[in-house]
């Protein structure tokens, strides 16, 4: 995988968990940024390693980027 593409998993990965840690109807997005486009060719393995105690955070950010991009592993 090149470093392009972790680096966009990682972006993505980090929209997903703000969107997913803020309270419903808290979030207010900018009308002018696009809405993300999913792309093709995204496969490969995602590692989280640190803390135990983010855990269930990443659980949560597995299972909504598993929609986007079902071959990829986390």
């Amino acid at each position: 995988m090149t470093l392009f593409k972790k680096l966009s998993l990682g972006l993505i990965g980090l929209a997903l968990v703000q969107t997913t840690a803020l309270p419903q109807g808290k979030l207010r997005v900018d009308p002018d940024i696009p809405r993300y486009k999913k792309v093709s060719g995204i496969s490969g393995n995602v590692n989280s390693i640190g803390s135990d105690t983010m855990i269930n955070l990443m659980t949560l950010w597995a299972e909504k980027f598993a929609k986007y991009y079902p071959n990829v592993k986390v």
